[in-house]
């Protein structure tokens, strides 16, 4: 699991990717909700992302002597 944290934003690009490239290859297949799956990846990433800033911003905070 510490491993896809560490990795989260890549793997969203990549599969961001390979619905691009799957679009691109069978465009009547699967041309119906692709958008809304690239859109709900790339917020996703970007929430993962401030999630994970905000994990290290609260990880130096507390050793520093945990005052917020």
């Amino acid at each position: 699991m510490e491993a896809l944290w560490k990795y989260r934003f890549e793997i969203c690009i990549a599969c961001s990717g390979a619905l691009l490239f799957i679009n691109i290859l069978l465009p009547d297949f699967l041309s119906d909700g692709i958008n809304l799956c690239m859109l709900f990846l790339f917020l996703m990433s970007i929430i993962l992302l401030k999630l994970s800033t905000i994990n290290e911003h609260l990880k130096t905070k507390i050793h520093q002597g945990g005052n917020l």
